[in-house]
């Protein structure tokens, strides 16, 4: 939903036009939509399934925290897309490493 973060509010869609867009999704169109997997296939498929999901042990894991110092004052001083565009391309980056070297990121945000 681009049209969210359009400079001019009087092209941004009403709250109301959001909550219809949200409610007329459903779980086949949000997965076609998708061109992201957000988890290895066989949970997903475990997932759709509604079986459990096993732990798994490895070993040997890295974990990799990292955090965008400033992000605050840094966000307060672009306009609502360029934080859009900054995110994007950070996580872009982050996705292009992962797939590189064969890692399962797992996404958290606690600001």
């Amino acid at each position: 939903m681009t049209e969210c973060v359009q400079m001019d509010p009087e092209l941004r869609p009403s709250f109301e036009e959001i909550d219809d867009h949200l409610k007329s999704l459903n779980v086949d169109s949000v997965e076609q939509g998708l061109n992201v997997v957000i988890f290895p296939k066989r949970i997903e498929d475990a997932l759709k399934e509604g079986r459990k999901i096993e732990p798994e042990h490895h070993d040997c894991v890295a974990i990799y925290f990292s955090e965008i110092v400033g992000f605050t004052k840094i966000s307060s001083m672009l306009t609502p897309l360029k934080v859009s565009d900054m995110l994007d391309w950070f996580y872009e980056k982050f996705d292009d490493l992962s797939r590189d070297h064969d890692v399962f990121k797992i996404e958290t945000i606690g600001d």
